[in-house]
This record gives C-alpha cells, structure tokens and sequence, in this order.
C-alpha cells in the first residue's frame, strides 16, 4: 500500500482552477514517477517492502574479522592472544560444515584445519558454576543449598547467557553457518572465553570477569521467585518442626471487595501469637500461600533489603574458597535456631502495624 505523503502528493497533480477561470499547474513530482506509483498501485506491492536474503555480517565488503576481534578484547578489558581469542568464536557446526564442504571438493586434509570452542566451553562451565555456587552461599548463607543450585542454574542457563553474550558484542562474532547464531552459540561463546581466561590470566582473572560480567544479572532479581519452592506452605511448617515449635494458624487481616472480580484478602501467617510473614491475594487460599511465600523470604534472608550482593573491586578480594566445598543446610534439616536468633525477633516489628486479626473469620479458614 502507498504511504499518506505519497497519495497526498498525488492529490495535488490535479490542475487547479483560478478565479478567472485559466488554469495553473502545479510541478510537485515529474510524469515519470506518477506513472510509476500507479502502476505499483495497480499491481498492489510496495517495491521498498521486498524481502532481502539475510546475509552475515562477514559477508559485507567492509567487514574485518581481525579488527573486530581486536576492538573486542580491548573492550573487555584483557589481554588475550588474539590467534587463541578466534578460537573462541568457533562453533561447532562451523567445524562440521567447513569439512562436508572440502570433502565434496576433494579437499580432505587440505588447508587449515579449525578446532572448535567445545573444549573451552566444558572448561569454563566447570569453572564458572563452581565459583558462583560458593559465591552465592558467600553472600546467602541461610538459603537452603536447594535454592543455590537452583539461582545457579537460573543464571547459567543458555537463555540468560545468551542474553550476556549478546551485550558483550558476540552476536556476530560466532563463526557458524547460521546468520543469527542460536542460544546455544551464544553461551557456549560465553563459556569458552571463561575457559580461555582461565588458561591465559589465571583462576583470578577469571573471577572478576564473572563477578562484573556474569553475576550483576542477579541485581534487583526476586531470589526466591527464581527458586520457586513448591508447597511453600509445607515447607513452612516443616521448619517450625525442626525448630519444636507448633503449627502456624492462618488469620484475615484485611479484606476489601469481598464478592466481586476485584476482591482482595491480606492473611498472615501467625504461631504462638507471633506473626511470621503476609501476603494478599484475590482469594484466601492464594493470600495464605503468598503469606508462605513472604515468611520463606522473611527465613531466608531474601527481602530486597537483605539480599546484599557486591560487583566490581569490592567484591573482587574478598575470600570465596571457604565456600567452595562447604554447602549449605538442605531445607529438609534447615533451623532458624542454627543462626542464633530467635524466630519472632526479625518478624516483631511487622506485628505492630497491622490491626488485630479476625479471629471469628480465621476460625472458618
């Protein structure tokens, strides 16, 4: 279809008729390209629409593969042998197709033979969930190691180093057949650069690259949102029974458009009179789980204001080897005891400002 402008642009080659009746003409485009509108009219395409093959971005006449394999270790900030930083980029499937096309030219053998980035990237995965599990129990002490390893998985997954890769300017870097590398591509790219730190700048070296590269994508993330425990109402009170302490009773607090499609309930969870965690919820059994959910976090040391994770030089002296073979409690033998506090202290204050629960509508929940 024709944009506005140009319709309106054909508007005006109509003569236009003065007061004394003699025409004046108007030149706003030549007869050649209002002949060639019509007739793309007439056959209903727009020549500025065509679809152009998707070609990479090595294929263009000004593309230098080694200057940009310079511009990228320079924005990194390292030092790495540009010859061993190529490796880096070599997916596998490049390898693959690279030889199924010199042995349909009878070329086997022949030329320079390329090494893939597989080796480099089984390295660096080793290295990097190794060190950000021990960072994690660093900085999460009282998360049940079943929430560190799932954080762990969360932020090593291919979607969400993809996700980095991408940001460091890798995109079209990868060496494969595909125009647009697939997620796979990306992390592996991802990996293996840890892996070639690792070999060329050392353990530490490697470190402060994942402490400002890879683990910021944990800031400003709800942790236990990222967990996801399921039955959080179970696990509850399977931590109050490790503590010997009673079952927690469920009360209203507040309510608001009870019998209509925007009602909203706010239950906390109480034991011995003590609140432990709230939430709200459009109905009271979603309100109730909510408010497991909010006293897990309470547990954990999960509230925005405790989750206090360092980036960059702070974070880059500090001693993780403590962690690394030490993990945390499994959540079936977790004790809010173990970390000498009492179980009402951090939840005291949260009491006081709320009105007093309803019992008689507690009681028929």
């Amino acid at each position: 279809m024709l944009s506005s402008r140009v319709l309106r642009s054909l508007s005006l080659l109509k003569p236009r008729v003065s007061s004394v009746n003699t025409f004046v003409e108007r030149r706003e485009i030549k007869t050649w390209l209002k002949n060639t509108l019509v007739e793309m009219k007439d056959r209903d395409r727009d020549f500025d629409l065509i679809p152009h093959k998707q070609r990479h971005r090595r294929e263009w006449i000004d593309w230098n593969y080694d200057c940009e394999i310079f511009a990228f270790n320079a924005r990194l900030g390292e030092k790495l042998p540009l010859d061993k930083l190529k490796g880096v980029f070599i997916d596998q499937s490049y390898v693959d197709e690279e030889s199924r096309k010199n042995k349909e030219l009878g070329l086997e053998g022949v030329g320079v033979e390329f090494e893939s980035n597989r080796k480099l990237a089984e390295k660096g995965e080793r290295i990097m969930k190794q060190f950000i599990a021990s960072y994690l129990r660093f900085f999460l002490p009282r998360v049940p190691e079943e929430g560190i390893l799932s954080i762990l998985e969360n932020l090593c997954s291919d979607k969400n180093l993809s996700h980095i890769s991408g940001y460091i300017g890798c995109t079209e870097l990868i060496m494969s057949p595909l125009v647009n590398p697939t997620d796979v591509m990306l992390s592996t790219a991802v990996k293996s650069l840890l892996g070639l730190l690792e070999e060329t700048s050392g353990s530490q070296q490697c470190q402060k690259f994942i402490i400002d590269i890879i683990l910021p994508y944990l800031n400003d993330k709800d942790l236990l949102e990222i967990w996801n425990p399921i039955s959080p109402e179970i696990k509850v009170q399977q931590i109050l029974q490790n503590d010997g302490l009673p079952q927690f009773e469920a009360r209203l607090l507040r309510e608001t458009g009870r019998n209509t499609i925007f009602s909203c309930y706010t239950v906390g969870l109480y034991v011995n009179k003590n609140l432990l965690g709230y939430g709200p919820g459009e109905s009271i059994e979603i309100a109730k789980e909510m408010a497991a959910y909010d006293t897990l976090r309470r547990f954990f040391n999960l509230t925005p204001s405790q989750v206090l994770f360092k980036f960059g030089p702070p974070a880059h002296n500090l001693d993780y080897t403590s962690k690394l073979n030490q993990t945390n409690p499994p959540l079936k033998d977790w004790k809010l005891s173990d970390f000498n506090e009492n179980i009402f202290d951090h939840n005291s204050k949260q009491q006081n400002q709320h009105q007093k629960p309803d019992t008689k509508i507690a009681a028929s929940m």
